[in-house]
């Protein structure tokens, strides 16, 4: 679906799985200034395409989904008892916000692409080895430390990270660059996690509860993601070589 300017309103749109809605800013103005939606949701499968558009403008509207998802996923939770039924919507609303969160993160890599092409808990420190796992896990605090100038982990050789939900990231005296480095490993470890669990999963409700666990903690990863690519964005802004482009 194209959605241009209706001069309406409309109550609520959803992108349903296997959908395609094409935002299409080429003219140069917002197609939807003119439209009021209520409620944005976007579906696990559903493909938002943009065409003509900034960064800020992508994350203006994969915004407006990520708000109707987080929507769904309270309304979810709120009515989630001990029935599968409820269990299932809480489950694929989880989905859809996971899959709503992924297309905001791309929208705000692309604002960051858009800035430099413009006219005490378990403290990682350089250990000098080699760990085969690191695994932050629910109620805990992992800190990266860089105040002295230099990566911490840069003598010390992790083969996997990964980030449960719950686990709680925190960096000091880093750049936004440094956390998208560092957020990005646990995220390779979470994708590789739910990559297993699908495999493993099948109609026992073991394995489902499985991989739903596994969503969860890329979803929460991700989160950490988004806020370093924040971050990073907010260094290329702040930049005295972007100031004197502008």
């Amino acid at each position: 679906m194209l959605l241009v300017n209706l001069g309406t309103q409309i109550g609520s749109y959803e992108a349903n799985d296997g959908s395609t809605t094409i935002f299409d800013y080429r003219n140069g103005a917002d197609p939807l200034k003119n439209t009021q939606v209520n409620n944005y949701l976007e579906h696990d499968g559903a493909d938002l395409k943009f065409v003509g558009t900034t960064g800020k403008q992508e994350q203006n509207i994969t915004g407006k989904f990520l708000d109707g998802s987080t929507a769904q996923v309270d309304a979810a939770k709120a009515q989630a008892g001990g029935d599968m039924q409820s269990q299932i919507n809480l489950y694929h609303a989880n989905q859809d916000q996971f899959h709503t969160l992924n297309d905001q993160f791309k929208a705000t890599s692309h604002t960051i692409g858009d800035a430099f092409s413009s006219p005490i808990f378990n403290k990682l420190m350089q250990l000098n080895t080699q760990i085969g796992s690191y695994e932050a896990n629910d109620g805990s605090t992992t800190i990266f430390d860089y105040r002295n100038g230099a990566d911490p982990l840069k003598n010390t050789k992790v083969n996997n990270y990964l980030e449960h939900d719950g686990a709680d990231l925190k960096f000091v005296g880093t750049t936004g660059k440094q956390e998208q480095n560092i957020t990005g490993k646990f995220l390779d470890g979470s994708t590789a996690q739910v990559d297993a669990a699908k495999q493993q999963a099948g109609g026992d409700m073991q394995s489902q509860i499985n991989l739903y666990h596994a969503n969860q903690d890329q979803f929460h990863t991700l989160n950490d993601q988004f806020k370093a690519t924040s971050h990073s964005l907010s260094d290329a802004f702040s930049s005295p070589i972007f100031h004197l482009m502008i």
